[in-house]
């Protein structure tokens, strides 16, 4: 049995000679043409797919990363003002803070002028300012329901409140509107 060809396939040779030695080298020469195509191909598609899901996961990492600093940012932020809430309370209770001062700039805010206006303490708070003269018209009262170390000035025109929790609290309102 004699082949002949027109032309050799791509990458196979056609040698004269013994026709089933002939077509056994062209099947040869064809399979493993082919093998190498496959796998090359084969090669190429896993490539682009590897390169493809690593893309989508170097995105997912940024996006989790960034999640990652605003929750750390956050709770970084509730922690400190933890914090300082409690060491502010260790120092009023110890009584190391400036109650006098404290007084003096609330009742500067307060817009009474001269008029006449109660300042309610806590009881020990009103104890350690016993000795100070404020303005005419002005009162210190001993009052159990105002938490230590805060101010509560009744005026002719309504209350001004000093609270310390809240100023801690203004703070962290303004830091986490900084955050976002």
């Amino acid at each position: 049995m004699n082949l002949t060809f027109d032309s050799a396939p791509t990458g196979a040779t056609v040698v004269p000679g013994d026709s089933q030695e002939g077509l056994s080298r062209v099947v040869e020469q064809l399979l493993v043409t082919e093998h190498q195509r496959g796998k090359a191909a084969g090669y190429a598609e896993a490539t682009t797919e590897a390169a493809l899901a690593l893309d989508s996961a170097s995105e997912r990492f940024d996006q989790l990363t960034e999640e990652a600093r605003g929750q750390v940012s956050e709770t970084a932020v509730t922690l400190a003002l933890e914090i300082a809430r409690r060491l502010l309370r260790v120092e009023v209770e110890a009584g190391r803070y400036d109650l006098e001062k404290v007084v003096r700039e609330a009742l500067a805010e307060s817009g009474t002028g001269r008029r006449n206006c109660t300042v309610h303490l806590n009881p020990k708070d009103a104890e350690r300012l016993s000795e100070i003269s404020f303005r005419n018209g002005t009162e210190l009262e001993a009052d159990v329901s105002v938490p230590l170390g805060n101010v509560h000035i009744t005026t002719p025109d309504g209350l001004l409140v000093r609270d310390l929790d809240r100023a801690v609290e203004a703070i962290g309102e303004r830091i986490f509107g900084e955050l976002r």
